[in-house]
């Protein structure tokens, strides 16, 4: 439709321009109708022919675009999955320290405290021995010096027969030397 009123522009063009002169802002009609030809041609075979691959390479152009930028979107999604996961860890792996952590503390206090019981428990053993020795000690001591003592005072009685008991000094004298006797051996032991 658009061709035929060129083509009726141009003919009424050329029809006045026989009359009068050549004007200077229109081609000779020849010129425009050969113009206006070719370019209807060169306009339909590049429309029929070029149009379809020029429109293929550019829809191929923006799916590669649109893959890339779905690739970057999929990626910065990962991303941060990755990053959230990674921190979730992070904090579960601080968790589990710090429940490992208190649990260990937990067992150093149960064990230091089983370790004082256990050490009071063997010091109590240790001194209730040591005072069943020491009594055992003593007793042993003191039935050793009741034995000492119950010969000396034989000694002291078998003496004090062979000597004359008419004289009272001198059985005075045996009993103190007796007794001295007895208190130095005493303060030896």
């Amino acid at each position: 439709m658009a061709s035929a009123s060129v083509y009726t522009a141009v003919l009424a063009a050329a029809h006045s321009s026989e009359h009068s002169e050549h004007s200077i802002l229109l081609p000779e009609p020849a010129d425009l109708i050969w113009g206006s030809l070719c370019f209807v041609v060169i306009a339909v075979v590049l429309l029929k022919y070029a149009l379809p691959k020029f429109t293929a390479i550019l829809d191929e152009r923006t799916a590669k675009i649109q893959a890339g930028l779905d690739f970057a979107e999929q990626a910065k999604s990962d991303r941060t999955r990755t990053q959230k996961e990674a921190a979730e860890l992070v904090e579960g792996a601080r968790r589990d320290a710090a429940a490992l952590r208190d649990k260990a503390h937990g067992e150093a206090e149960r064990i230091l405290s089983q370790a004082r019981t256990d050490a009071e428990g063997e010091a109590d053993k240790a001194l209730a021995a040591s005072k069943r020795q020491l009594e055992a000690e003593t007793g042993a001591a003191r039935e050793a010096l009741r034995s000492e003592v119950g010969l000396l005072a034989t000694e002291i009685a078998e003496k004090l027969l062979r000597a004359e008991l008419s004289d009272p000094k001198a059985a005075a004298r045996l009993i103190d030397e007796s007794i001295a006797q007895l208190e130095t051996e005493a303060s030896v032991r």
